[in-house]
């Protein structure tokens, strides 16, 4: 059996070979598949592998290694020119998170276009793209359902804002990414973040200005903007949640811990690890809701292990609430639990926050700012220790005022004021003028608006890109305004 410390034997093996000079000693062929290896390993530790790492060597070990390593492998691009040591040196460059991997790998590209390695790659992220395309329930894509004008172009010195929060993927044709260039600075949402693995995220890197990334998590900021022509903000998604929502102090906390995350991405979600913790000592009496979207086999499966583990009487599992009902379940709940491995910015513990419901997160978990956790809303804990992280919370919730953390800090007003200082100060430190501040944002919703007109203002832009767009992407869109609530 494979286990994650022989990942992790892989990765000093390699990271050992290049420190003492050997890497080079072996064949192209046993190069190649050291690669694959190394690739593979990255990818099973930084992704299904955290909560070892985070046990083990850290979660930043496999970056601060690469990082290490980074600058022999450039001094052998650099000074073997034209050589099989060059090729191999660039080709390690162009897989591993190294700084400027990015930049390495448009280069392999443009190089090493007949290398097999690179054609497999290409090959590979298409079929990536192309599968999570063909996953989508829908076949028409409304464009106000993953990208969002939050600022109108006034040229030739005031550029637009573009906030792509979904589907990026789309975008991946330099003609048009240029073209909307032209007309935009891009604000990025990466929707589960990056922890490395998603390098078409580089085509937006490869324009005039610079692509600014919304990352809540400080292990994709560290990487990203490591990368050439990035700028980080910390702010995406869940911050941008509305404040309005009203509590009913006449509802019953009958539920101890509630659980918000999509039945369709259990393993991600980590929804069984979530039932082993309910059969811990000290939480053998609790009650836990399970809540969130997915299909209905996904669902159906998911009630299948609940009862198969004997929980049912202590697991009530809902599915595919209007979202406007979901306040009024939260409100009979005492706490959150989140132990999802990977998200940016995850909404549900920001409304969990604003139900005033303290949240506990496992410390795997990447894409979410850990700072936001502290004495009034919350834990961050190692997975070992959750069991005695959430008793303690159930046994001292009047201690905690999470609610309150967040009508001071979060919340899209906060969130969107932040945003517009934050962006102000990049045109500005871009030559570009700023005369315009941006629309306040949302976090959930048709349109991303915190108010539908901003939506309706903006449709002349909406029209202008939609028809930027339908020539140059592999997928239907359409604008419809109609579906926009009052």
């Amino acid at each position: 059996m494979i286990t994650y410390e022989s990942k992790i034997e892989i990765l000093e093996h390699f990271f050992d070979s290049v420190k003492n000079n050997t890497l080079l000693d072996h064949s192209t062929e046993n190069l190649s598949r050291m690669r694959d290896q190394v690739r593979s390993a990255l990818n099973d530790l930084l992704v299904w592998g955290r909560p070892h790492l985070v046990n083990t060597r850290g979660l930043q070990w496999p970056y601060a290694q690469c990082a290490l390593i980074a600058p022999e492998l450039e001094r052998i691009y650099h000074q073997k020119p034209d050589t099989s040591e060059q090729k191999q040196a660039l080709l390690f460059l162009s897989f591993l998170p190294v700084p400027n991997q990015w930049r390495w790998l448009a280069k392999s590209i443009d190089t090493l276009a007949d290398e097999q390695e690179i054609i497999d790659f290409l090959a590979t992220e298409q079929q990536t793209i192309q599968s999570k395309l063909i996953q989508k329930p829908q076949s028409v894509f409304k464009l106000r359902h993953f990208v969002q004008i939050l600022k109108s172009p006034r040229l030739p010195h005031e550029k637009g804002v573009l906030r792509i929060f979904s589907l990026p993927y789309l975008f991946l044709n330099k003609e048009l990414l240029t073209k909307i260039a032209e007309h935009y600075v891009f604000f990025l949402e990466p929707p589960m973040g990056i922890i490395f693995r998603h390098a078409w995220w580089r085509f937006f890197t490869e324009l005039k200005d610079p692509c600014i990334f919304g990352l809540g998590g400080e292990e994709d900021r560290r990487f990203v903007s490591a990368q050439a022509n990035t700028h980080i903000l910390p702010l995406a998604h869940g911050d941008f949640l509305s404040n309005v929502v009203s509590l009913d102090p006449t509802i019953v906390k009958d539920i101890d811990i509630v659980f918000n995350s999509t039945f369709d991405d259990i393993p991600r979600k980590r929804h069984n690890f979530m039932l082993e913790l309910l059969t811990d000592r000290r939480l053998i009496t609790k009650k836990v809701l399970f809540i969130g979207r997915g299909s209905e086999r996904n669902v159906e499966t998911f009630k299948n292990t609940v009862q198969h583990k004997g929980l049912a009487d202590r697991v009530t599992v809902l599915s595919n609430l209007r979202r406007q009902d979901i306040p009024l379940y939260l409100a009979r709940c005492k706490t959150g639990v989140h132990l999802s491995l990977y998200e940016n910015t995850c909404r549900c513990v920001y409304e969990y926050f604003r139900a005033d419901i303290p949240c506990i997160i496992s410390s795997a978990t990447a894409g979410m700012d850990k700072s936001i956790f502290n004495s009034r809303t919350g834990h961050v804990g190692d997975d070992d220790r959750l069991p005695e992280i959430i008793a303690h919370v159930l046994d001292n919730l009047s201690s905690y005022s999470p609610r309150e953390w967040f009508v001071n800090n979060s919340g899209s007003i906060h969130s969107s004021r932040k945003l517009n200082s934050h962006l102000a100060d990049f045109f500005t430190g871009n030559g570009y003028n700023w005369q315009n501040d941006i629309v306040p944002l949302d976090s959930s919703g048709a349109t991303r608006y915190l108010k539908n007109d901003d939506y309706r203002r903006f449709l002349p832009e909406f029209n202008q890109l939609l028809a930027w767009l339908k020539p140059s992407i592999p997928a239907s869109i359409e604008l419809a305004v109609d579906e926009i609530e009052n």
